[in-house]
């Protein structure tokens, strides 16, 4: 699948303060969170991705060194979502046309909805692609880079959500409430092993 105008931006710079202990490094089917992620993402996008980290970077890095894309270290993470996502963008080659927001803490996302997204995005390239559980949307998401300029102003730790309410005339849902299932505690990962 030809993605090289789409960059994936994986956000794993959260402090996991509800986890207990460094989410990012969970163990879910015999790999980290983290892991599992990237290489997920490798084999959708190649070396097209960006994995954000915040003050935790060391100790993510010597467990896990992509392979193909890069790490870049968020001195901002602190300020929430928002601030890993404007990160990402302010570091973009100009190429890019789009980015695919994943968040590191999404344990049920396929190979399988990432190519759905991807699939989807390329037949409506203006258009904002993302998961919904029916009731909420987020990531895994497609932003085209019309909106960069408004993703460089969100604030605080709501991620787009505001952009796609904004825009819902221009956002297209694909609705998986297994996929859209996020991990903030211990709990929440028993659950789904």
């Amino acid at each position: 699948m030809n993605t090289k105008n789409i960059y994936s931006i994986i956000l794993a710079a959260g402090e996991s303060s509800r986890f207990g202990s460094l989410k990012q490094l969970a163990i879910y089917k015999n790999e980290t969170l983290l892991g599992r992620c990237i290489k997920m993402v490798e084999k959708v996008m190649g070396s097209n991705y960006i994995v954000i980290m915040g003050d935790n970077s060391t100790q993510l890095y010597h467990a896990h060194q992509p392979q193909l894309g890069f790490i870049s270290i968020n001195g901002n993470y602190k300020d929430g979502l928002s601030s890993s996502i404007k990160h990402g963008i302010e570091i973009l080659p100009n190429s890019a046309d789009a980015i695919m927001v994943i968040l590191v803490d999404q344990p049920l996302v396929t190979i399988s909805h990432l190519e759905k997204i991807i699939q989807l995005w390329k037949k409506n390239t203006k258009k904002i692609v993302c998961t919904s559980d029916s009731l909420n949307q987020g990531p895994p998401a497609i932003i085209p880079k019309k909106y960069f300029s408004s993703l460089l102003k969100i604030t605080g730790d709501q991620g787009a959500k505001n952009l796609f309410l904004k825009h819902k005339k221009d956002v297209i849902h694909i609705i998986d409430k297994s996929v859209f299932t996020d991990i903030d505690t211990v709990d929440d990962l028993k659950s789904i092993t």
